[in-house]
């Protein structure tokens, strides 16, 4: 049981990195793409993109805090990660879509 724990432990650090590199890329492309859509626009945009963000570091700033609950904890945290790495997954495959003539 201890190890399948040390396991798990390490599969969501490695979800918690990947995810930090999915809100990295969200920042990079709101500051390549800063005001390029009218008012309305961009600003929703920009919104989801902060949204996304603050999401996509969650993972990590919660393994660093360390909650007492550590099961409640985990769930959550997986949750997170599975949500964040699947959006970006998504944005990444049509991004790439589009590229295709």
């Amino acid at each position: 049981m201890n190890a399948l724990k040390k396991v798990i432990k390490y599969l969501l650090y490695g979800g918690a990195v990947a995810c930090c590199f999915a809100g990295i890329w969200v920042i990079y492309v709101a500051i390549a793409n800063f005001r390029e859509m009218p008012f309305p626009q961009w600003f929703v945009v920009l919104i989801v993109e902060v949204i996304f963000t603050c999401l996509a570091f969650t993972p990590a700033l919660m393994l660093l805090k360390r909650f007492k609950t550590k099961m409640w904890h985990w769930l959550v945290i997986g949750i997170v990660e599975v949500l964040v790495i699947a959006v970006t997954a998504f944005a990444l495959f049509a991004f790439l879509a589009l590229l295709e003539p």
